[in-house]
């Protein structure tokens, strides 16, 4: 499996305009990282490798909720400023 930046930037741009759901996002950065795992993972460019896990281990339990509330902990807000702090651009 190959990995593009601009894949793991369409799965927070999906997030953000209500495309996918955060479950949906959690279980697309499970398959990444099972994938890695397995050595099954490869960059379409190396220099990129270190900015995608940091985005796809941001995504993996993203959907976990908050155990008295049952919401989930993170905001589209929350989000937004991961990838702000991060200098991401979506």
């Amino acid at each position: 499996m190959v990995v593009k930046i601009e894949d793991v930037k369409n799965v927070y741009r999906n997030i953000i305009s209500g495309l996918i759901t955060l479950e949906e996002a959690d279980r697309w950065a499970w398959k990444l990282i099972t994938e890695n795992d397995k050595n099954n993972l490869f960059y379409d460019d190396l220099n990129d490798e270190k900015i995608i896990w940091k985005m796809v281990i941001y995504l993996y339990g993203i959907d976990i909720p908050d155990l008295q509330t049952n919401i989930p902990q993170r905001t589209k807000e929350d989000i937004l400023f991961f990838l702000k702090s991060n200098n991401i651009i979506i």
